[in-house]
């Protein structure tokens, strides 16, 4: 086979895949079911975020000054 005819298929080949691709991620950009899938991947990681920071943030047992600030005064 020529090579020029060989780079044209490759080409065919190469430009009809990415239409296939481009197609695939239009429809899950329209889809309702990726959207809510991405809404809950995106709560679930700032629940973690937020735990992650109050755990980091929370002062240990003998930073009170007056023991733990819920317990019974002394």
């Amino acid at each position: 086979m020529h090579p020029i005819m060989t780079a044209k298929s490759w080409s065919h080949h190469l430009h009809d895949g990415a239409l296939a691709a481009w197609h695939q991620i239009d429809q899950h950009l329209r889809s309702r079911h990726f959207w809510t899938g991405v809404g809950i991947a995106l709560l679930a990681i700032g629940l973690v975020a937020l735990v992650i920071t109050l755990v980091r943030n929370a002062p240990l047992q003998g930073d009170y000054l007056y023991g733990s600030p819920y317990g019974f005064y002394r």
